[in-house]
Parts: C-alpha cells; structure tokens; sequence
C-alpha cells in the first residue's frame, strides 16, 4: 500500500489509523477519506495474493459448512446467495 502513495503499509495500519485521520473532519470529507482508504487496500489486495487467499478460504470454509449441515439445508454463500 506505501508504494501505491498511501503512508500505511498494511490494512491493518490502515485500520489503526483511520480514528486519527477523519477526526475533526466534516461527515462527508470523514467518509470520501474513508473510502479512498478502502479503495487503495482493494486495489493493492489483488497483486499481493491476499484477494486469492480470501476466496480460497471463503471456498474452503463453506464446503466445510457444507458437511456440518443436512443435505436439506441450503448454505449461503458469503454475498447472501443460498446454495442447494
């Protein structure tokens, strides 16, 4: 993320630090900051594998679900989508 301009290198620094960079900012400039923050640690989670990783255990954890639960039942997918 620090290559891509922002000082943060990590979402995680990103998330620490987001209380101290809208504090005292207007509701909306809070929210824009907010959101080019979210956009840059999208951006930059694809190149680094992390985007990968997410969907690799998203897919992981429901066939896992999938075997924790009667065949009846459908098992939502993440996004609020029911498989059967």
């Amino acid at each position: 993320m620090r290559r891509a301009g922002n000082h943060c290198a990590t979402p995680t620094e990103v998330q620490n630090a987001l209380p101290a960079l809208v504090r005292g900012l207007p509701e909306k400039k809070a929210f824009a900051v907010e959101v080019r923050l979210a956009v840059a640690e999208a951006t930059c989670a694809g190149p680094s594998g992390l985007a990968e990783t997410g969907r690799r255990l998203e897919h992981t954890a429901l066939a896992r679900a999938r075997t924790l639960v009667t065949p009846s039942a459908p098992v939502a997918d993440g996004h609020g989508r029911t498989e059967d």
